[in-house]
């Protein structure tokens, strides 16, 4: 007997989690506020008769959005399955023929 050899292709597999990212445009405010003082004077009439000005202090807030687009990364887990193929290689008996050579007789 020989010895011979034979090849059988396989694939070995392997499931990997991984994050799945992409950009996204979102659209975020700023928002800017001031703050300031308006005085609010009236005409009042003291008890001499006199016209006098009075103010009052009175604070304001104005606040006012001003919208932009940002880009964002969003990311997602994802499975993927990676595979390699390779070749196995099994020994396997072979039946060897025994040959020898003997003289032939020729009739005539």
């Amino acid at each position: 007997y020989d010895l011979s050899v034979s090849t059988k292709d396989d694939f070995q597999c392997i499931d990997l989690e991984h994050q799945y990212c992409w950009d996204e445009e979102k659209i975020v405010k700023d928002r800017t506020c001031v703050f300031s003082v308006d005085f609010d004077c009236g005409k009042h009439k003291q008890k001499d008769g006199a016209g006098s000005v009075k103010c009052e202090k009175v604070p304001t807030k104005k606040c006012y959005d001003t919208p932009r687009k940002v880009k964002m990364e969003t990311c997602k887990p994802r499975n993927s399955r990676f595979c390699e193929k390779f070749t196995n290689e099994f020994p396997f008996p072979e039946e060897k023929q025994n040959c020898h050579t003997e003289p032939m007789k020729k009739c005539e």
